[in-house]
Protein backbone atom coordinates (compact mmCIF):
# COMPACT_ATOMS: atom_id res chain seq x y z
CA UNK A 1 0.00 0.00 0.00
CA UNK A 2 1.08 3.32 -0.89
CA UNK A 3 0.35 6.83 0.55
CA UNK A 4 0.58 9.73 -1.30
CA UNK A 5 0.21 13.07 0.51
CA UNK A 6 -0.54 16.79 -1.28
CA UNK A 7 0.52 20.03 -0.12
CA UNK A 8 -0.94 23.39 -1.17
CA UNK A 9 1.33 26.00 -1.44
CA UNK A 10 0.35 29.22 -1.90
CA UNK A 11 1.08 32.08 -4.36
CA UNK A 12 4.39 34.33 -3.59
CA UNK A 13 5.95 37.43 -5.59
CA UNK A 14 7.73 35.25 -8.09
CA UNK A 15 5.14 32.02 -8.46
CA UNK A 16 1.76 31.18 -8.24
CA UNK A 17 -0.31 28.98 -6.29
CA UNK A 18 0.66 25.00 -6.89
CA UNK A 19 0.43 21.59 -5.16
CA UNK A 20 2.93 19.17 -4.67
CA UNK A 21 2.60 15.82 -4.34
CA UNK A 22 5.02 13.24 -2.97
CA UNK A 23 5.17 9.64 -1.58
CA UNK A 24 8.32 7.84 0.40
CA UNK A 25 10.86 7.29 -1.75
CA UNK A 26 10.58 9.52 -4.84
CA UNK A 27 10.86 12.46 -6.38
CA UNK A 28 8.00 15.11 -5.79
CA UNK A 29 6.28 16.73 -8.78
CA UNK A 30 4.71 20.15 -7.87
CA UNK A 31 1.66 21.22 -10.29
CA UNK A 32 0.16 25.16 -10.76
CA UNK A 33 -3.25 25.23 -9.06
CA UNK A 34 -6.20 24.68 -11.46
CA UNK A 35 -8.46 27.82 -10.43
CA UNK A 36 -11.45 26.16 -12.43
CA UNK A 37 -11.05 22.86 -10.22
CA UNK A 38 -12.49 22.63 -6.91
CA UNK A 39 -9.97 21.84 -3.88
CA UNK A 40 -10.16 18.25 -3.60
CA UNK A 41 -9.95 17.95 -6.82
CA UNK A 42 -6.86 19.53 -7.43
CA UNK A 43 -4.90 17.57 -5.04
CA UNK A 44 -6.38 14.29 -6.21
CA UNK A 45 -5.12 15.14 -10.22
CA UNK A 46 -2.05 15.84 -8.98
CA UNK A 47 -1.30 12.41 -6.92
CA UNK A 48 -2.96 10.57 -9.83
CA UNK A 49 0.03 12.19 -12.42
CA UNK A 50 2.31 11.40 -9.38
CA UNK A 51 1.52 7.52 -9.46
CA UNK A 52 1.11 7.48 -13.20
CA UNK A 53 4.60 8.56 -13.21
CA UNK A 54 5.74 5.73 -11.41
CA UNK A 55 3.40 3.23 -12.77
CA UNK A 56 1.25 2.79 -9.73
CA UNK A 57 -2.22 3.46 -11.07
CA UNK A 58 -2.52 0.42 -13.16
CA UNK A 59 -3.00 -1.94 -10.37
CA UNK A 60 -4.24 0.55 -7.71
CA UNK A 61 -7.42 2.52 -6.90
CA UNK A 62 -6.61 5.99 -5.34
CA UNK A 63 -9.01 6.89 -1.99
CA UNK A 64 -8.34 10.35 -0.88
CA UNK A 65 -9.01 12.68 2.28
CA UNK A 66 -7.87 15.39 3.83
CA UNK A 67 -6.16 15.83 7.57
CA UNK A 68 -6.22 17.66 10.07
CA UNK A 69 -3.50 20.43 9.00
CA UNK A 70 -5.45 20.80 5.34
CA UNK A 71 -3.35 18.51 3.35
CA UNK A 72 -4.72 15.38 1.44
CA UNK A 73 -3.70 12.20 1.78
CA UNK A 74 -4.64 9.55 -1.38
CA UNK A 75 -4.21 5.90 -0.48
CA UNK A 76 -3.29 3.47 -3.07
CA UNK A 77 -5.48 0.13 -2.27
CA UNK A 78 -5.15 -2.85 -5.00
CA UNK A 79 -8.05 -2.97 -7.55
CA UNK A 80 -10.77 -5.43 -6.86
CA UNK A 81 -12.49 -7.30 -9.88
CA UNK A 82 -16.26 -7.01 -9.65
Amino acid sequence: MKVITTKYLGATNYRPARVKAYADGVKPITVSYKHEYQLSDNHRAVAILLAVEYGWERRNDIVSGQDYNGDFQHVLTPKRDL
